[in-house]
């Protein structure tokens, strides 16, 4: 087996660096709610007179979702070839990889290249499009500004955003997403605010699309066609935390989602999928949530901070819930809950999935061996 695969899963980041905040002196990010003790926990687990009264609903509400349990729907899943403890992304013609230090990005395919960290810093993000390539770079002291390197697929050309780039400079940390031509990042707008940035990759042109109030921030962005996503929250402790839209008109919060203790969230095509932390002990023990139209669906425990969407699906991790249990990717489209992938029998966990186009890459960490393997979604 790799590298000490069974190990505690790393606890996922709930906020960027306060230090990307200019407003921000001291910003502490504690996963709890901050609705009182007597308000509903909306949006999040039910109780069980809850999801008893849910089950026999022909519509959920936010108090009492309907819970789903998933069916089996394997993809066909192949090895992705190569050593397990890289990190690679492929779309089947290209892969995308980082080394073991995260120092380089080794793009492969029809224009094989090396993106080199040089004294740009380390890797901290890469992200494989249908044209692009994105590889990120951060200051490992976390005192510059990121850069990103975006490589044309078709051309092998790169370009880059950093902090010269004209109307939305880079700053230190943030979220970065891409999704076809667009990329969003964090940048620094008027009065030192922290703001949400978009790139469009075919003209280089960059707008600014919305900025955090006085002493609050952003991270989890996912960009989508029917809408962006990012949860936004203040240095308030326990911090506030609300999963919303976000565009240039303002941010409008999730319907239904429990005050304060979202987690992150995606736009769907009919409605949303968002996921709740209500333990602030358990930082990995997320519940997820969807929202069609006006019925509200309990999709069941999963795995905080891997909450993916690729083709036309939302897909997030479950851990094993109990000894001997598998953990799984399940899939959330058209108001269907699908178990997609299961790890072989032993301990066991997957890493965040990771899109490129219509294909998923998983990185599987179990007792019969670490592999990554790869699936076309539709």
């Amino acid at each position: 087996m790799g590298r000490a695969p069974l190990r505690s899963r790393a606890a996922p980041a709930l906020a960027a660096p306060a230090l990307v905040v200019p407003a921000l002196v001291a910003l502490v990010l504690v996963v709890a709610g901050c609705s009182g003790a007597d308000e509903p926990a909306a949006g999040g687990s039910p109780s069980p007179d809850e999801t008893a009264s849910a089950s026999a609903r022909t519509t959920g509400t936010p108090q009492a979702p309907v819970s789903l349990a998933p069916s089996d729907a394997i993809l066909d899943w192949q090895p992705v070839p190569g050593p397990s403890d890289l990190s690679v992304t492929t779309d089947g013609e290209w892969t995308l990889s980082l080394d073991e230090s995260a120092g380089s990005a080794q793009l492969t395919g029809p224009v094989p290249t090396t993106v080199p960290a040089g004294v740009r810093g380390r890797v901290s993000d890469a992200l494989l499009g249908e044209r692009y390539a994105l590889v990120v770079f951060q200051d490992p002291q976390e005192q510059e500004p990121a850069t990103a390197v975006i490589t044309d697929l078709s051309t092998g050309s790169t370009s880059t955003i950093d902090a010269s780039t004209p109307g939305a400079p880079t700053t230190v940390g943030g979220s970065w997403a891409l999704d076809g031509e667009r990329a969003s990042y964090a940048t620094t707008g008027p009065d030192g605010a922290y703001c949400l940035a978009t790139a469009d990759l075919d003209t280089s042109e960059t707008t600014l699309v919305w900025c955090a109030p006085d002493r609050s921030g952003f991270n989890a962005a996912h960009l989508g066609e029917s809408g962006d996503a990012i949860l936004t929250f203040d240095d308030a402790r326990p911090s506030c935390r609300t999963v919303v839209t976000v565009s240039s008109t303002g941010t409008t919060p999730f319907e239904g989602v429990a005050p304060c203790q979202g987690f992150e969230g995606a736009v769907t095509a009919d409605g949303e999928v968002w996921s709740v932390v209500p333990d602030k002990d358990q930082i990995e023990a997320a519940r997820y949530l969807a929202r069609i139209g006006d019925e509200y669906v309990d999709l069941g425990p999963g795995t905080s901070g891997t909450l993916t969407t690729c083709g036309a699906a939302t897909w997030f991790v479950q851990d094993p819930q109990d000894d001997g249990d598998p953990a799984r990717l399940l899939r959330w489209a058209d108001g269907t809950l699908t178990t997609a992938y299961a790890s072989p029998a032993g301990r066991s966990f997957l890493a965040e999935p990771r899109c490129a186009g219509e294909v998923l890459t998983l990185s599987v960490f179990s007792e019969q061996g670490d592999q990554q393997v790869s699936a076309r979604v539709s």
